[in-house]
């Protein structure tokens, strides 16, 4: 290992404690205080402790050149990581490995780099790694750390809102070629769980929020060779198709998003559109087919499917009974609540089914509460 940019390679955000400790306390003047130094280093380091202990056993000078490096590397401005994204680095693993980094240790650094364009240069990135399916494993290895990038900064508030607001990311590892919403292989569940997580929190952000990510879904379907993507449920077709059998657990995260898309709309109006969409996309009978009666995540994500669909209908025969028309506007539901937000206010409750109390005639009309009753004639 040599004390120079490769000693850098091994600074994953695990270490971000030790990197400020180099950088604010600055390169110790004598021998003794750098070895500290460089063993308060060391232990963020996931190494063999006969490789710790050859490194431990370095003279000063190479301790010294290696805490330099640590400080430097901390040091990077969000604007010089966001132009090596942007250029032909980009497509090396270091280079996005130092991204995650950074994005992972400092909320601060993170909302500059966003400032700096750093969601467009990972879209980019994004976007070119997933243009095509097959893929070699140096990019899966590129790719898996790219998703968590953009998986970090949507899971704090500033982030996300920056996230949501950008169409390009979703389109980018959603809607290409090799989309990851598509890679469950084995080995690949990591980057489906990311990538649904992200979308997820997207959607039920915000109403725009969820429009791009049905976007980036209608995008998946024209790549993926839908002959009619006019078709009711077209554009829900390829994830219908990758629920099919053998039955895996790794189809949970279609199954959250496709709950997310549909549940977390505010108007009943909404979900039950999109429902009838999946159920001509066939989403009813692949989830037939998705149970098994143990109670795993799978059975989970079809049970809260099927109970929201049950809680509209129930809604939609009260609001029918009570005689409104079916075309009128049903009582909004408000969505679920982003991550790090507390529940929205609801509004009044929906009256009780048998109908709101008739109105008193004016001549049985009670006295206000505030009045006492007229008296009574003996």
């Amino acid at each position: 290992l040599a004390p120079s940019h490769a000693f850098s390679r091994l600074l994953t955000p695990s270490h971000a404690c030790h990197i400020r400790y180099a950088l604010h306390s600055g390169i110790p003047p004598d021998d003794e205080a750098v070895s500290s130094a460089f063993t308060v280093l060391l232990s963020g380091l996931s190494l063999p402790a006969a490789r710790l202990g050859e490194m431990e056993a370095w003279p000063a000078s190479k301790k010294r050149e290696c805490l330099s490096t640590a400080a430097n590397a901390s040091s990077l401005r969000p604007r010089d990581l966001v132009a090596r994204l942007r250029s032909e680095e980009a497509s090396s693993l270091e280079v996005v490995q130092e991204c995650l980094a950074r994005l992972a240790g400092s909320g601060e650094w993170s909302a500059e780099f966003v400032a700096c364009g750093g969601l467009d240069a990972l879209s980019a990135l994004l976007r070119s790694l997933c243009s095509r399916a097959e893929r070699p494993e140096a990019d899966w290895a590129t790719l898996d750390v790219a998703i968590r990038c953009v998986a970090v900064l949507a899971d704090a508030e500033a982030g996300l809102a920056a996230v949501a607001s950008h169409p390009a990311g979703r389109s980018a590892f959603a809607g290409g070629g090799g989309s990851l919403l598509l890679c469950d292989a084995p080995g690949r569940e990591p980057l489906l769980r990311a990538a649904s997580e992200v979308l997820c929190a997207v959607a039920l952000y915000s109403e725009a929020g969820a429009r791009s990510v049905l976007s980036a879904l209608e995008q998946l379907t024209l790549l993926h060779g839908c002959s009619d993507t006019d078709a009711a449920g077209a554009r829900f077709q390829p994830i219908v198709e990758a629920l099919a059998p053998p039955r895996r657990l790794a189809q949970r995260w279609l199954l959250q998003l496709l709950n997310a898309l549909v549940s977390g709309r505010a108007s009943i109006g909404d979900r039950v559109e999109l429902r009838g969409e999946l159920a001509a996309a066939g989403f009813l009978e692949a989830s037939r087919r998705l149970l098994s009666g143990r109670g795993d995540e799978l059975d989970t994500q079809v049970r809260i499917f099927d109970r929201e669909m049950a809680e509209d209908s129930t809604e939609l025969q009260t609001a029918g009974d009570q005689g409104c028309s079916r075309d009128a506007p049903a009582p909004a539901r408000p969505p679920p609540p982003p991550r790090g937000k507390p529940p929205p206010p609801r509004g009044k409750p929906p009256p009780p089914p048998g109908g709101p109390p008739p109105k008193p005639s004016p001549q049985a009309r009670p006295s206000p509460p505030s009045q006492p009753p007229p008296a009574v004639a003996q």
